[in-house]
């Protein structure tokens, strides 16, 4: 990298050139060339507006083509969104089945339990009017021993 700045003949495009003077400038290992300013805007610049490439125009058939090709695309994007659409409502009402499923099981798992329970309480029903009815010929019995036991 010394080299470039060693010798003016030899000057290397990405290095900044000194100003042309009318005696050629020399420069020792120890020295650097004078700064100039840099072709490279500070980054807070405004950038250059670039002038536009220049097209040629385009012909009819072409762009007949591309509104062709335009279209197409817009058509397939237009299928696709109303394929997926077709997908989400599939799903919602796949959804909505398995719920339905799931409700339906669980109604049958309560029925069932139900059932179990009115059976159960039937049971404790018939137990409950059989002690009402051992409850006089119980109280005749604690009494005959009572009065065994404590006579009159």
């Amino acid at each position: 990298m010394v080299s470039a700045f060693i010798s003016p003949q030899n000057p290397s495009p990405s290095l900044p050139q000194p100003a042309p003077s009318s005696a050629a400038p020399t420069f020792s290992r120890s020295a650097a060339p004078p700064l100039r300013r840099s072709a490279v805007p500070p980054h807070n610049a405004a950038p250059r507006s670039a002038a536009p490439p220049h097209h040629a125009p385009l012909s009819q058939g072409t762009l007949c083509v591309l509104y062709r090709e335009v279209s197409e695309a817009r058509s397939s994007e237009i299928k696709a969104w109303a394929h997926v659409q077709g997908l989400k409502s599939s799903l919602d009402e796949r959804n909505l089945e398995l719920r339905v499923k799931v409700a339906i099981e669980a109604e049958a798992i309560a029925q069932q339990r139900l059932a179990a329970s009115e059976a159960e309480i039937a049971k404790l029903r018939q137990k409950l009017e059989a002690s009402k009815r051992s409850i006089p010929s119980l109280a005749e019995i604690c009494l005959a021993i009572f009065l065994n036991f404590f006579p009159p």
